[in-house]
Parts: structure tokens; C-alpha cells; sequence
């Protein structure tokens, strides 16, 4: 007799990340049967890093389990937002034996963190306000989504990509092409330029997963960064 297919309720979390909403599910054991086939694969043919991991983590664990919304849309930030939410809901908030060697005494400290504790997981929303350069020339700038970003993107291609309007002298401008951009940015002072870069960076959201934790053996304060970690999302 064939087994019959578990009906489980579905538990869904809803989250709001600026004007888009995402409706997700936890991970279920096809998700994770699907991720490990595709690491182990990964790792015979010796390819495995960090950047793979997390793109096969995005097809295999995050992309199935999103009921509503579009993760490509999201910038970097909003996508890991997204996996960290999935992976609270999945296995827990609790993440065991988080391993750090001392800045002091150089010994090594194993250490259990809740990702529910206060303070842990700090989220910066993107910004759309209008930023003022000079008399001149204000922005507003626009979320660039993850999967336009790549290794080589240089900083005139980042900066066209992340502005959605420039208001020069009164007058707005979108929609133009990016060789008017360069034109336009090759003629601006560097002072302004350089404003320009630094309102872009202040705009744009932000995820940090961070815990302060004194050493077990010389109590000198670490902090344990688990936002760079991509085996901290796994399940």
C-alpha cells in the first residue's frame, strides 16, 4: 500500500520590507533534500564557496518556500532579511555552538545565541527621501536588487543602478540612459560626486547580526558577527 502524501496546516509569517510584502513557509524536508543534492554536487566538482553556497541556498531553500512576493526584487540586504526570517521559522531562533577564538587571550569559546534576544538582529530600512548634493542637484535613489549585482560592477554602473531620479536645477529627470548618467557624473565637481556615493550608501538598507560576549576564560568582550557566516542560514 502506497503511503498517503502528510497533510500538515501550512504556517505562513508575513513580512513588510519598505512598499513590498513577502508572505513565506517554513522549509520542508524536500527543500533540504533538494539543497544537499545540489552541495554535494558542488563539492565533488570542488567549486564550493561562498558565493555558490548562498546562491544555491537562495534556489533550493529560500525560492520554493515564498507563497507571495518576488525575493529578485529585494537588494541584498532585504534577501537576507528574508532567509533569516525563514530560517526562525523553520529550525528556531536559537543558533548552538557558535565557536570564536578570543581578540585578548586568543582561546578558543563555544557559545549558544537567540536570534530573539534584543539587540541581535538590527534591520535598516531603505530610504527613498530626496538628498540634497548641492544648490544644484538633489536624489532619490532606489533599492538595486541582489541579482544585479555582480563581482565586477563598477562603481558608475552601482551608482547608475541605485538612483531613480535626479532633480537638477528644478528639473526632473528618470528614465535616462546610462550613457547620459556618465556624461552628467563626469561633469560633476568630486566633492559633489563624492556626496553622491556616500548619500547612497546611507540610503540603502542595512542587516547586521551581531552579539557581544565576554571570553570564559580572561572575560574580554568579543562580538560575534554572524552576518558573513553563510552556514549560520543552513538548516
Amino acid at each position: 500500500m502506497e503511503l498517503p502524501v502528510i497533510q500538515n496546516t501550512e504556517v505562513t509569517k508575513t513580512i513588510e520590507l519598505g512598499d513590498k510584502l513577502f508572505v513565506i513557509r517554513p522549509w520542508k524536508t524536500k527543500d533540504e533534500k533538494n539543497f544537499m543534492i545540489k552541495q554535494t554536487l558542488l563539492s565533488k566538482k570542488k567549486q564550493e564557496n561562498e558565493k555558490e553556497l548562498e546562491k544555491l541556498l537562495i534556489e533550493e531553500l529560500i525560492k520554493p518556500c515564498i507563497i507571495e512576493g518576488n525575493i529578485e526584487e529585494l537588494d541584498y540586504s532585504g534577501m537576507r532579511k528574508i532567509i533569516v526570517e525563514l530560517r526562525c521559522i523553520s529550525i528556531g531562533d536559537d543558533i548552538n555552538d557558535v565557536s570564536i577564538e578570543c581578540i585578548s587571550c586568543g582561546k578558543n569559546n563555544s557559545f549558544n545565541i537567540s536570534l530573539n534576544e534584543e539587540g541581535v538582529i538590527s534591520y535598516k530600512q531603505f530610504n527613498t527621501k530626496i538628498y540634497k548634493l548641492n544648490e544644484k542637484i538633489s536624489v532619490r535613489f532606489k533599492t538595486i536588487p541582489y541579482t544585479k549585482i555582480k563581482d565586477d560592477t563598477e562603481e558608475y554602473d552601482y551608482l547608475y543602478l541605485g538612483i531613480d531620479e535626479i532633480i537638477y536645477e528644478g528639473t526632473s529627470y528618470k528614465d535616462f540612459t546610462k550613457e547620459s548618467f556618465e556624461n552628467f557624473l563626469d561633469n560633476m565637481d568630486i566633492k559633489t560626486s563624492k556626496k553622491l556615493a556616500e548619500s547612497l550608501i546611507e540610503a540603502s538598507s542595512s542587516l547586521e547580526i551581531k552579539k557581544s560576549v565576554k571570553c570564559l576564560h580572561c572575560q574580554e568582550e568579543n562580538e560575534v558577527d554572524l552576518g558573513n557566516m553563510v552556514n549560520f542560514y543552513l538548516p
